[in-house]
């Protein structure tokens, strides 16, 4: 018996690419490289995950000194500055993550604010994608990020993504972008209202006004020439 096709990613909320073979291959690249940076936004955030021992690590030291009398450290003060931490997945990715500070709010937390959090993926084949936000509020009991103040995400291979804020949730595997979402990268442009990736980064939502705009592909595939750029509204 033949095995089941594997599931690919799907992308909702986007108008149709046109009818012609030619645009339909312009199509698929663009949504190639957003249904690659978009999921790698999914893999990223939740490395912030791994965050937490480091952040644990040092609660239980400053634990530890309390009870020795050596420190006394009101549970509000907290602040751990500069903590990181690295790694690899069993795919062979590597991960980095760091923020200037981080301030549990106490001894046993049920959360954790950050500030200027950077995280990197890097794959096998050398694609990295770099996350920056300007502060985090992570719910370790919840298992939920919340970032705000600006978030952007690029890529090695010119893929650009930003938004104001964004909503994770480190169990389901879900990333809810509440606000305008701006995209941008070889093949083209994606702006939406609102947008949310789910089902581990195989589905990708787009809502609200969501327009996109497909670059001309240089070489074999070029188009013959047209009056000006294509959209979407």
């Amino acid at each position: 018996m033949a095995s089941a096709p594997a599931r690919r990613p799907r992308l909702d909320g986007l108008a149709g690419a046109g009818g012609s073979a030619r645009d339909a291959r312009r199509y698929s690249r663009f949504v190639g490289v957003m249904r690659v940076a978009l999921p790698l936004v999914a893999l990223l955030l939740l490395a912030a995950l791994t965050l937490w021992p480091v952040i644990g690590e040092r609660i239980r030291a400053l634990e530890s000194a309390r009870v020795m009398g050596e420190m006394n450290v009101p549970g509000d003060l907290m602040k751990m500055t500069r903590p990181s931490y690295s790694g690899a997945d069993a795919s062979g990715r590597r991960y980095a993550l760091v923020a200037d500070a981080a301030y549990p709010n106490g001894l046993d937390p049920t959360e954790v604010r950050l500030e200027r959090l950077t995280a990197t993926v890097t794959d096998p084949s050398g694609r990295t994608v770099t996350v920056d936000a300007v502060r985090g509020l992570y719910y370790p009991k919840l298992e939920t990020l919340d970032l705000d103040g600006g978030v952007v995400v690029t890529s090695n291979d010119g893929t650009r993504v930003e938004t104001g804020a964004a909503t994770l949730d480190l169990a389901q595997g879900t990333i809810v972008a509440p606000g305008a979402l701006a995209a941008e990268g070889p093949y083209g442009t994606l702006d939406a209202a609102r947008a949310r990736v789910s089902d581990e980064g195989r589905r990708l939502k787009f809502d609200g006004g969501v327009r996109l705009v497909i670059n001309p592909v240089r070489g074999a595939d070029a188009p013959t020439p047209a009056s000006g750029p294509e959209s979407r509204p």
